[in-house]
């Protein structure tokens, strides 16, 4: 959930971490507490989680397979207090750090680029091709030890893709006015890490939805939609934009 600015500013658990306005961890309840299935058959089921004192609300999830082979997940937040809670709900896909994330993007797309170069860090390169903006990640250069780039984006459609080895993964959404997205966040986010040996990278495909305020006991859901497609190309980026072209309109 978001903002992240606001992880533990409304809590009284961690006095320090909301002192302090820490943005790091998330809300350990919602990441890693246990969660109850409370309906399950052969393509669907609905988990339930803990009321997260840190965060003021509870998540339902659900995951289904639909009849056209796409996997849809949904989560809904609850409002556990008794005054009002704000925040946005956040989803987050990790792929591998050299896997290719096209966003389709206008001249106006790109809100913010976060990362800035450092003496221990040089930041991702990006491409913006055929209106499609992805990273474009190399090792780094000695003597830095990271490439690393955060993107806030305005997509001028509902989707994400990613590509890796021999998969194509579509995540669809609905596409919100900015206005609507928390000023922090973009409602579509890449994060791009690669270490200097390789062996620790990481994109992150991000989507944001509405900002918005909980009465007690409200709730607010968001959802996205997976399809997943067998690639056969190489890694030619003009190729990968052709390939995902020809199913962005299929469902």
């Amino acid at each position: 959930m978001g903002p992240q600015s606001e992880w533990w500013t409304h809590q009284d658990i961690n006095k320090s971490r909301r002192d302090n306005k820490a943005d790091w961890p998330p809300d350990p309840y919602l990441i890693y507490g246990n969660y109850d299935i409370v309906k399950q058959n052969d393509s669907y089921i609905k988990m339930t989680g803990p009321a997260s004192p840190v965060s003021g609300v509870k998540f339902i999830k659900e995951i289904s397979i639909e009849n056209n082979g796409s996997v849809k997940f949904t989560v809904t937040a609850e409002n556990i207090r008794e005054v009002n809670v704000s925040l946005d709900l956040w989803m987050n896909t990790r792929l591998d750090g050299f896997a290719k994330g096209y966003v389709p993007i206008d001249e106006n797309g790109i809100l913010k680029l976060v990362k800035k170069e450092s003496d221990n860090s040089e930041v991702t390169p990006y491409r913006i091709e055929e209106d499609y903006f992805y990273f474009n990640p190399s090792i780094p250069e000695h003597p830095r030890r990271e490439q690393v780039q955060e993107v806030h984006l305005n997509p001028r459609a509902g989707f994400i893709a990613g590509f890796n080895k021999r998969q194509m993964l579509i995540i669809r959404f609905e596409k919100l006015n900015k206005q609507l997205v928390h000023p922090e966040h973009g409602l579509v986010e890449l994060y791009n890490f690669v270490n200097e040996k390789g062996d620790d990278t990481l994109l992150e495909l991000e989507v944001h939805g509405a900002y918005r305020t909980l009465l007690p006991g409200e709730t607010m859901s968001w959802t996205e939609t997976w399809e997943l497609y067998p690639y056969h190309g190489n890694t030619n980026t003009c190729q990968q934009i052709k390939y995902l072209q020809s199913y962005v309109n299929r469902m």
